[in-house]
Order: structure tokens, then sequence, then C-alpha cells
């Protein structure tokens, strides 16, 4: 039995979460998220500038589309990239809510990389904000306590120890 692999990788069908399928090319799921990162590709991608050259999966060719990865001689347009991410996208979504948890969970740690790497500051004014917020929700709170004639344990007024 012929064993099916992606193009770009090599890695067997079995070994990889899914393989997408173009007209006499694979691609997996693992070179799909490699193309994603914000840091940038790995040594093992190559830009493609040459006019030439034409993706493995739509064939177009370098000045149709704004960018052409390649690796192991094999040629993919950003455009086919953006369509398999939707499609292994989907596919995690419609997955059991455990792989939907943990997909979640890596989304939300790269975002989090993503934002302290390129807005630092951004991330002290969050914390700021975040305080600000509780201060003026437990001020709120009081106002409330204190039009309905409540008390709390601290005299009155609702604090972080009450709760």
């Amino acid at each position: 039995m012929i064993e099916l692999c992606c193009s770009f990788c090599g890695m067997e069908q079995r070994v990889v979460e899914k393989l997408i399928a173009g007209p006499s090319v694979y691609l997996c799921n693992r070179c799909a998220e490699e193309l994603d990162r914000p840091a940038g590709l790995s040594p093992a991608w190559s830009d493609v500038n040459e006019l030439s050259s034409r993706c493995s999966f739509c064939n177009k060719s370098t000045a149709d589309v704004a960018r052409m990865f390649a690796r192991s001689g094999s040629l993919i347009c950003n455009e086919c990239v953006e369509i398999a991410q939707e499609i292994f996208w989907q596919d995690r979504v419609s997955s059991p809510p455990s792989m939907r948890r943990r997909l979640l969970r890596r989304v939300s740690r790269a975002l989090r990389r993503f934002t302290e790497i390129f807005f630092p500051a951004a991330l002290s004014a969050r914390s700021e904000s975040r305080s600000r917020r509780s201060r003026s929700g437990h001020a709120l709170f009081n106002s409330y306590l204190e039009r309905i004639g409540l008390a709390s344990a601290s005299g009155g007024r609702w604090t972080n120890e009450d709760r």
C-alpha cells in the first residue's frame, strides 16, 4: 500500500493530524502552522520571487499572488495556505470539546506571546486597566449597597476581603 506524505516536509499521513491534497501535492497541518507563525519562516522554507514559478495547488504564478513559499521542491502560495488553514481550523472546531479547549489554549498562548513580543507596553496598560476596573466595580457595588441600605462586614464598604 502506498503511504501518502506531505510534499513539503515528507511526514507520512499516519504521523500528521491531516493532509490536504492538491493536484499532485499534499500539505500537512504542521506545514500550514509553520507558515502562519508571526516570528517568520523556519530555515527549511524559502520565499520564491521568480516570476515563472507556479503554486503546486492552484497553479497561479508568483506575479498573481502576494507571496510564494517553497520547500523540498514544492511551491505553495499565500492564498492556498490561508485556505488550508481554514480547512484545518474547521476540522478542529467540529472536533470533540477537549480538542477545542486544547486548541483555544494554544491560540491563547500564541496571542499572549505575540503581544509580549510586539506590544509589551499594551500588557502593562492592560493590567493597570484591570485594577482600575476592579476598583470602579467596587465603587459601583458600594454605592448600590448604600442605596438599598445594606452593609457588608467592613462597615458598609465592599472590598476584596468580603468575597
